[in-house]
């Protein structure tokens, strides 16, 4: 097995991209949304409630358009059945990426 140096690690830092996807959600539009990273996974495991999670995996996930917490939070109490088609796509995204990785042995 090959020696991990930090020029290999920087390397592969930099050749790893946080996959999107364009979604159209009926009434609503076309949205972009990226998986999660492993920090804002750990975060989202982290949170209490399930409310506050989903807030989060939209505030994390959907990247067009930019949207705050708040934000969130207003869209999720208006339009909870478009939103939470995103929030699962956004998961789903996120685990096929993680499922896809090969386990370091």
């Amino acid at each position: 097995m090959e020696m991990l140096t930090k020029e290999k690690l920087a390397e592969l830092l930099n050749s790893r991209e946080m996959k999107r996807e364009t979604l159209e959600i009926n009434g609503l539009g076309a949205v972009t949304i990226r998986e999660l990273d492993g920090l804002q996974l750990m975060e989202l495991n982290d949170t209490k409630g399930t409310a506050n999670q989903l807030i989060l995996l939209l505030r994390y996930g959907l990247v067009v358009p930019e949207v705050t917490e708040h934000e969130c939070a207003e869209l999720f109490r208006k339009m909870p059945r478009e939103m939470s088609e995103i929030a699962h796509a956004v998961f789903s995204l996120t685990e096929r990426k993680h499922a896809n990785e090969p386990e370091n042995k």
